[in-house]
């Protein structure tokens, strides 16, 4: 228990000639306390640790479902890359190639062919990017190694 001064009075009564004194101390006795107010603490302090635990649960929700859909995206992505636009711009360039040698087409429209080539393929390269870094924080969020 913390040491609490204590008050010291005098009285002098003039009726019956004596010096009075009076000596008072107080001491808490916890006889109704049973630490009721660091009881409520406690449990605010785990109603607000739950309540921050739902808060970092639902933003590591929402990040896995946003790296999640940018995976699919990005994967749809590649596969319209690989299996559509990166075929048809190969054959375009060979049949114009084969144009331009029997003279049907101008070097202007085989550069023309060529570049286009050129841009599918660094489109898909950045598809490819965009699903590798997706599929990275995947593998970030979810604590695995790769995915998937």
């Amino acid at each position: 228990f913390p040491t609490i001064p204590t008050p010291v009075c005098t009285h002098y009564s003039v009726s019956t000639p004596a010096l009075q004194g009076l000596v008072g101390a107080y001491v808490e006795v916890p006889i109704l306390n049973r630490n009721q107010g660091g009881i409520r603490a406690a449990g605010a302090n785990i109603t607000q640790s739950v309540a921050q635990l739902e808060i970092v649960r639902n933003d590591l929700a929402r990040q896995v479902a946003d790296a999640l859909s940018r995976y699919r995206a990005a994967r749809q992505q590649v596969a319209i890359y690989e299996t559509g636009i990166l075929p048809d711009a190969r054959r375009t360039l060979t049949l114009v190639q084969q144009g331009y040698e029997r003279g049907q087409f101008d070097i202007l429209r085989l550069l023309q062919t060529q570049r286009s080539l050129f841009e599918a393929n660094l489109d898909y390269i950045n598809a490819q990017e965009n699903r590798l870094k997706a599929a990275a924080d995947m593998a970030g969020l979810l604590q695995v190694e790769q995915f998937p």
